[in-house]
């Protein structure tokens, strides 16, 4: 994550940002009394999906349970009951 304060984000947000795509981070612009982060929408919907996977009852753990099952022991699409 790359950290810059809000004075130095305001002089030039442009630069900020090109440094922000071009190393692929996350920005924190600090301020006295709070901090923001800018980031890249792609990488926040990565985690607002994980948080939201995250809270569904019981699927991080059979996602988990699921993985570590033979392949060879599971079912087929084809002979699945809908």
């Amino acid at each position: 994550m790359i950290s810059i304060t809000e004075s130095s984000f305001l002089k030039d947000p442009a630069r900020a940002i090109e440094r922000l795509k071009k190393e692929h981070q996350i920005l924190k612009v600090v301020s006295d009394d709070k901090s923001f982060v800018l980031m890249d929408e792609a990488e926040w919907n990565s985690i607002y999906e994980t948080l939201y996977l995250n809270s569904i009852k019981d699927l991080p753990e059979s996602i988990i349970e699921a993985s570590n099952e033979d392949i060879n022991d599971s079912t087929e699409i084809k002979d699945l009951k809908w």
